[in-house]
């Protein structure tokens, strides 16, 4: 039975500072002038020596995880020398999806992820969390619940798997419903590292 390989390019909130160090040096470096020129900043030097702070930044980290992700794409290929079946990401990754894929030019995604990022920036201020080993009938009762007591915005945004669901909102309505589920015995409730409310309506009233 033939092997298919298919890629999966992770999503926001999967940066940290250092994410670069594991690569070759060389690889990286030949990469810092087109994303230099995408930009008009040095994303890879903020990646590798700046703070938290500005990394979290949308704008930030959308380009900085697409490099990233392509620059591992790339390693992996020259160590391997593989093809994949196929490619797809979550959420931002479809970016790092396309350009692995020859679909779009690595200096145009890098620009449309920051523009993207900045839009982003602008929608009012939301979180998100992965609600673990809870029913997406019991997570969505608690969203409307939510929604209909405090008229705010809550709602699933991922179902990565059974067991793991991702709920986006504005920061009360997410913190209430996170307080209600951990008070009803569904306490593995997971704040994501993201800046804004992905994949809600929160982004329709910026």
């Amino acid at each position: 039975m033939p092997r298919h390989i298919s890629i999966l390019f992770p999503g926001q909130g999967s940066q940290y500072i250092g994410m670069l160090d594991n690569l070759p040096t060389e690889l990286v470096e030949s990469f810092r002038s087109l994303a230099l020129e995408a930009l008009s900043f040095d994303i890879i030097d903020l990646i590798k020596n700046g703070n938290e702070e500005d990394l979290n930044k949308t704008s930030i980290t959308q380009p900085a995880i697409l490099l990233t992700s392509f620059i591992y794409f790339k390693h992996l290929q020259n160590s391997i020398n593989f093809k994949a079946d196929l490619m797809c990401g979550h959420s931002l990754g479809e970016y790092s999806a396309l350009v692995a894929s020859n679909s779009i030019a690595l200096g145009d995604a890098l620009k449309l992820v920051y523009q993207r990022g900045l839009l982003m920036e602008k929608s009012l201020e939301g979180s998100m969390y992965a609600i673990l080993n809870t029913d997406i009938d019991i997570i969505n009762e608690f969203c409307m619940k939510v929604r209909d007591d405090k008229n705010m915005i809550v709602s699933t945004a991922n179902i990565n798997s059974p067991k793991q669901i991702v709920i986006a909102g504005e920061n009360k309505a997410v913190e209430t419903v996170v307080s209600d589920l951990k008070n009803n015995g569904y306490k593995k409730c997971i704040k994501l590292n993201v800046a804004v409310a992905s994949h809600c309506k929160i982004n329709g009233k910026s």
